[in-house]
This record gives structure tokens, C-alpha cells and sequence, in this order.
């Protein structure tokens, strides 16, 4: 089971979750202005070397990034790119030509069907698919981070009924240590991921929550 521990603000606390003994297997780097979990390219930096001093993936967050900022944070050693926006189905393509990385992530927030989901992702090019998707729930204004939760006998009846057309999922949306274990037995995804569920404030981690995250979702299956 993959974890990954997103929208970490403090260099001290990110050193703390990568030094422990139980650790996430990714953490996510929020480059999202509107983000309560925002960092700037230039302090993702040290996160990401952190975290990859860890031996920990390193996931970067951007909403319908511009050239700009996907230029600014080309000094950033992330693993992934995660968009998480209202991007078209071409938009990891161009991506590439300005942060080239190893894997890219389609965050989509789900409403009912996955439908509209199978048809963005049979729009984008052979070339620049999505590695991953990243199942959140749907907040008017927000891009994740909300802690809303999604309905997740729903998710895996759609998922069941699209088969296999859906790359790896990591699930998202108000995942906690005491519900993941449920969360994970009834969706089955490839990962799941947290931000809110294992904080003291945004974006300052609890090192027991995050142990405690990790342990339980590993354990669920």
C-alpha cells in the first residue's frame, strides 16, 4: 500500500516524518498560491531534498500552473508532477517541455460517475498519460485539502464498472488513522493519501498521526 503524506510547511517537521521509523513512501509539496499548505519553489527545494536525502518520492501539487511556474520550480528534485486543477487532457505534455519529471499524477474530483474522468483521460496524448490518478472529493472553490470525505462504496462501484481504465488509484479526501483501515477495505486503491488527517495545524504534521496513518493502511489488506 502506497502512502503518501501531502502538504508538508515546515522543513523541522518534514525532517522529523523522514527521520522516523515508520515513514511515508511520498510526500506532496503544495505549489498552490491558494493553498493554506502553499510553499514557494525556492523553500520546496529544501523539502524536496529532504525528503529524497530519505529515500522518500516527492510529489509536486500544482493547480492550472502557468509557464512561470512550472519554470520556477524546475530546480525543485521532484519525483511526480500532480495536477490538480481544471487542466485539459494535453496539459502533462506540456509540462514536460518545461519540468520533465518520472511520473505524472491526474488528481480528479469526483462527483458520481467517473465517465467525464474516462473521457479526459482517453483525450491526452499516447505520449504524456497519466501514471497515477488521485481520487478526491469535490468542494466547490477548493482543490483538496479540504478534509470532505467521498462515499466510498460509490468510488468502488465506479471503479468496478469501469474495469480496468483507470490507471493506479491513490485515495484522498478526509482519510484519518482511525478511518483508513475502513477506507482502504472498501475502495482496494493502489494508495491512499492524506494532508488534514495527521496535522497539529495546516501543514504542520504530527509525527504519531503520520506513523500511525502508514501502519494502519498498510496493515489494512
Amino acid at each position: 500500500m502506497f502512502v503518501k503524506i501531502c502538504g508538508f510547511t515546515d522543513p523541522a517537521n518534514l525532517a522529523s516524518v523522514c527521520q522516523a521509523n515508520v515513514r511515508p513512501d511520498a510526500v506532496g509539496l503544495n505549489f498552490w498560491p491558494g493553498s493554506k499548505r502553499y510553499v514557494t519553489p525556492e523553500t520546496g527545494a529544501e523539502f524536496a531534498n529532504l525528503a529524497a536525502d530519505a529515500g522518500i518520492r516527492r510529489w509536486g501539487l500544482f493547480v492550472d500552473p502557468s509557464n512561470e511556474d512550472l519554470e520556477r520550480a524546475a530546480a525543485v528534485d521532484l519525483s511526480a508532477v500532480q495536477l490538480h486543477g481544471d487542466e485539459p487532457p494535453d496539459a502533462f505534455a506540456q509540462v514536460a517541455e518545461r519540468r520533465p519529471v518520472h511520473e505524472y499524477v491526474r488528481a480528479w474530483r469526483v462527483e458520481r460517475s467517473l465517465d467525464p474522468l474516462l473521457d479526459h483521460l482517453a483525450a491526452q496524448p499516447d505520449a504524456c498519460r497519466a501514471d497515477y490518478l488521485l481520487l478526491d472529493a469535490s468542494v466547490p472553490g477548493a482543490y483538496g485539502g479540504t478534509g470532505a470525505k467521498l462515499d466510498w462504496h460509490a468510488v468502488r462501484d465506479e471503479m468496478d464498472r469501469v474495469g480496468d481504465r483507470l490507471p493506479p488509484v491513490v485515495l484522498a479526501g478526509g482519510l484519518t488513522p482511525d478511518n483508513v483501515v475502513e477506507a482502504v477495505r472498501i475502495v482496494r486503491p493502489w494508495g491512499v493519501d492524506v494532508a488534514g488527517g495527521v496535522e497539529r495545524a495546516p501543514g504542520i504534521k504530527d509525527p504519531a498521526k503520520v506513523a500511525a496513518f502508514c501502519e494502519n493502511a498498510r496493515g489494512a489488506l
